[in-house]
C-alpha cells in the first residue's frame, strides 16, 4: 500500500486545491488571557467573566461558531479598563499621592452627636473613618490630626483601624495647646479600603474632684492616607509602551511613537493613519480634561483593547495572489502561526519577518513553526488543543456518584486533566511517534493520582512526576482516568459512551446519531454490574435499527471494562470476573485494554484522525473536500508513524494554512 499512498500524494500535488476561507474569529478566552499575558507580562482573570466560548468541531476556536453578543461587548471594556490600569503605573517617582479627609467628611459610630465644628469629638469610645480606592498594593503612610483631653492614670489611646480591623494601638500625647499628628506606615493592598481612627479608653468621672481629671476624649480633626510610598511595580508592558515616550510636546504628537507602538502589537498589525489619529484624540481628549498624559495612555490602551481589531482575528484581502487564491498577509501569516502553535500573540521574531514580508516564504515559515515548538509556550497545544480533542474540559461537568466513588474530589479531577496533558506535552516535545499517544510505559502521577491508581512509591500531593509502568496499562491516553471518567455515567462505566468516543476522537470515524428514541438502553436504570451491563447491550444490539453502529462501538468500548468509573483498575464487579472482550464486525476478537492499543496502534485512521483534528484546530473551520484530498497527501507524506511535530510541520506548510480564497 505504500506505494499507492506515494502514488495518490503525487496525483494531489499535481492538482490545484481550494485553500478555503475561514471567517473572522473572536479570540477565545484561553487566547484572550494567554495574549494579555504576552504583551504585557501580568496575568489576568478577567476571561472568567466572559460568556463561555461556544464549540465547533470539538474546539473553541471555530469562527463559525464564535458568537459575540453585547454581554461580550460589556465584559470586554470592563476587562480593558482593569487591565490598562495594571499595566500602565500613572504614579510619579518621589511624589506619593496625599489624600486629606477633612472631619466633615469622616462618618463616626457615635453619629453626628460627635460632630463639634468642623472636628469629631469622640466622648466615648468610638470610630470615626472613610472609605476610599487604593491603586495598588503597596506601603502607604497613615496619618491623622488628633489630640486629647486627657483625663486618668493613663495617656488616651487610640488605635488605626483598616476594613475595621485594628491595627495599631497608639498613645495620644498631643494636646489641643500642642499638636502633633499621629503616623502608621502600612502595607495595603489596592482596591477600596476603609481607614479609620478609634478612640480605645474612654475615661469618665464626673465627681472627680480635680476638674481636669474627669474625662478623657480624642479630637479628630483630619485624617490623611499618603502613598503609595514604596517604588511603583513597573509591568513590561509599561516598560516597552514608556520606552517610546519622548518626553515632551504636545500630547498629541509625545502621544505618536507610543500609539504607533503599542497598536502594532496590540492590533497584531501596524496601524493606519487614521487610526492613529483616532486613538490619538481619545489620549488629547483625556490630557485636556485635567488627567496626566500617563493616565491618557492608560485609556488608550483601554480603547485599544476594546477594538475589534485586538479582540478579532480578521484576515482581508492582500494584493498578492491570483484571481480565486491569495497568500495570507505576513502579519495574519504571524497570528494564525502563533495562535496555532501557542495561542497567543506573535513575538518580536515573528513581527520582524512579517515587517521585512519573509514570512510567506515556506522554508522560513517553517522554521519558525519548529523554534516555536521548541518554547515554554507551546504547551498551549496540551493545555488547549489537547483538551479539547480529548474533551477533558468535560471532567468539570463530571459527578460521580460520592457514595459509590467517595475518593473522586475537584482536586482528583484536575490531577487526571493533569496527567493527560502532561503526557501529551511529552509526546510532542521528545518526538515520540504519535502511536505513543495510546501506549507507553510511563505516565506522570503525584500523590494523590498514584493512591487512586495504586500506584506503589514516594509522591508528593502538590507535585507531579514522570513514572515508569511496570504493564503499561496507564501508558497512554486510553489508559487514564480522564478518559475513563468522561465517558462513564455517574454510577457505572459506560461501554457505549467509551466506544463512541474512541470512534470520534481516536478513529476519527463518528457513528451517526441514533434515531429517535433509542439513545439510550432498555431498562437502564436496573442496570447495577458489568455482567448485566453486557448482557442488557447484547439485546439491545438485536434491533437491526441499532446493531450497524453498535455492533462496532460496543466492542471497542467493552475492552476498556476493566476500568471503573473514575478510572480506577479492576479484576472484578458485583463479585463476578470483569469481561473485557468484544468482537467487531470483521470476526476479529479483542480481550482488553493492551489488545485495544494494539488495534489502534496499526490502525492507519489514527494518523489520519490526529492529522484531522490538527488542521481544524490550526484553520479554525471544519474540513472541506479539497481539504480531505490535501490530508490523504499529507498522511502519505509523514509515513505509518510520524511525531507531532512532523503533523504539525506538514500542517503549516499546506495551502489552506498559507493561503486563502478570495472574494470575488
Amino acid at each position: 500500500m505504500k506505494w499507492a499512498d506515494a502514488a495518490l500524494a503525487a496525483r494531489i500535488g499535481r492538482l490545484q486545491l481550494d485553500p478555503g476561507r475561514t471567517t473572522i474569529r473572536r479570540l477565545s478566552r484561553a487566547e484572550y488571557v494567554n495574549s494579555i499575558r504576552d504583551l504585557f507580562g501580568v496575568e489576568t482573570d478577567a476571561a472568567d467573566a466572559f460568556p463561555a466560548d461556544d464549540l465547533g468541531y470539538g474546539f473553541d476556536n471555530i469562527g463559525d461558531a464564535l458568537t459575540f453578543s453585547t454581554l461580550h461587548i460589556e465584559k470586554y471594556a470592563s476587562a480593558a479598563e482593569k487591565i490598562a490600569a495594571q499595566v500602565i503605573n500613572t504614579e510619579i517617582p518621589g511624589k506619593p499621592a496625599v489624600r486629606r479627609i477633612a472631619a466633615a467628611d469622616l462618618s463616626s459610630t457615635l453619629g453626628d452627636d460627635s460632630v463639634r465644628g468642623d472636628t469629631h469629638v469622640l466622648f466615648s469610645n468610638g470610630t470615626v473613618s472613610t472609605s476610599l480606592q487604593l491603586p495598588r498594593r503597596g506601603r502607604y503612610r497613615l496619618r491623622a490630626g488628633a489630640w486629647a483631653q486627657q483625663a486618668g492614670p493613663e495617656l488616651a489611646k487610640a488605635a488605626f483601624v483598616i476594613d475595621r480591623r485594628r491595627v495599631k494601638v497608639v498613645d495620644v500625647k498631643a494636646t489641643r495647646d500642642k499638636r502633633g499628628p499621629l503616623e502608621l506606615e502600612v502595607e495595603m493592598d489596592g482596591g477600596r479600603r476603609r481607614i479609620g481612627l478609634a478612640f480605645t479608653n474612654d475615661y469618665y468621672r464626673p465627681k472627680d474632684p480635680v476638674p481636669s481629671e474627669r474625662d478623657r476624649n480624642l479630637i479628630v480633626e483630619w485624617l490623611e492616607i499618603v502613598g503609595p510610598i514604596d517604588d511603583p511595580p513597573v509591568t513590561r508592558g509599561h516598560q516597552w509602551i514608556i520606552a517610546a515616550d519622548p518626553g515632551h510636546g504636545r500630547p498629541e504628537r509625545r502621544a505618536r511613537p507610543i500609539l504607533r507602538e503599542m497598536l502594532r502589537h496590540v492590533w497584531r498589525r501596524p496601524p493606519t493613519s487614521s487610526e492613529m489619529a483616532s486613538m490619538g484624540g481619545v489620549l488629547k481628549d483625556k490630557v485636556a480634561r485635567g488627567a496626566s498624559f500617563r493616565e491618557g495612555v492608560r485609556l488608550a490602551l483601554a480603547a485599544s483593547l476594546v477594538s475589534p481589531n485586538f479582540l478579532f482575528r480578521a484576515e482581508p484581502r492582500s494584493s498578492r495572489g491570483s484571481a480565486g487564491v491569495q497568500d495570507l498577509g505576513p502579519w495574519q501569516l504571524a497570528s494564525r502561526l502563533s495562535y496555532f502553535i501557542w495561542s497567543s500573540t506573535p513575538d518580536a521574531e515573528l513581527y520582524r519577518l512579517a515587517a521585512r514580508k519573509t514570512l510567506g516564504n515556506p522554508d522560513i515559515l517553517v522554521r519558525q513553526a519548529r523554534r516555536m515548538l521548541r518554547d515554554p509556550r507551546a504547551s498551549a497545544l496540551a493545555t488547549q488543543f489537547a483538551s479539547q480533542w480529548l474533551e477533558l474540559r468535560n471532567l468539570a461537568d463530571a459527578s460521580p456518584d460520592p457514595a459509590r466513588f467517595p475518593g473522586y474530589t475537584d482536586a482528583l479531577a484536575d490531577d487526571l486533566r493533569q496527567e493527560t496533558e502532561r503526557f501529551f506535552e511529552s509526546v510532542l516535545r521528545e518526538s515520540r511517534p504519535i502511536q505513543d499517544l495510546v501506549d507507553a510505559d510511563y505516565t506522570f502521577v503525584n500523590g494523590r493520582l498514584a493512591r487512586h491508581y495504586g500506584i506503589e512509591g514516594e509522591f508528593d500531593d502538590d507535585a507531579f512526576q514522570r513514572v515508569t509502568l511496570k504493564d503499561r496499562l496507564r501508558g497512554g491516553v486510553l489508559g487514564h482516568g480522564s478518559v475513563h471518567t468522561i465517558t462513564s455515567n455517574p454510577t457505572r462505566t459506560s461501554p457505549v459512551k467509551r466506544g463512541k468516543w474512541l470512534l470520534e476522537n481516536i478513529l476519527g470515524t463518528p457513528p451517526p446519531p441514533p434515531p429517535p428514541g433509542a439513545d439510550s438502553l432498555p431498562g437502564e436504570e436496573s442496570i447495577t454490574d458489568a455482567a448485566t451491563l453486557r448482557a442488557r447491550m447484547a439485546e439491545h444490539r438485536k434491533n437491526v435499527t441499532c446493531a450497524s453502529c453498535h455492533v462496532r462501538m460496543d466492542a471497542l468500548g467493552l475492552t476498556m471494562e476493566n476500568f471503573d468509573a473514575v478510572g480506577r483498575w479492576r479484576d472484578k464487579d458485583g463479585g463476578r470476573p470483569v469481561d473485557a472482550s468484544g468482537e467487531l464486525p470483521d470476526g476479529r476478537k479483542l480481550d482488553g485494554i493492551q489488545q485495544l492499543k494494539a488495534l489502534v496502534r496499526d490502525d492507519p485512521l489514527f494518523v489520519r484522525c490526529v492529522a484531522r483534528k490538527l488542521f481544524v484546530y490550526a484553520i479554525g473551520r471544519e474540513v472541506s473536500d479539497d481539504d480531505a484530498l490535501a490530508l490523504e497527501s499529507l498522511v502519505a507524506r509523514v509515513g505509518e508513524t510520524p511525531t507531532l511535530e512532523e503533523l504539525i510541520l506538514a500542517i503549516v506548510r499546506t495551502d489552506a494554512f498559507r493561503r486563502r480564497r478570495s472574494s470575488r
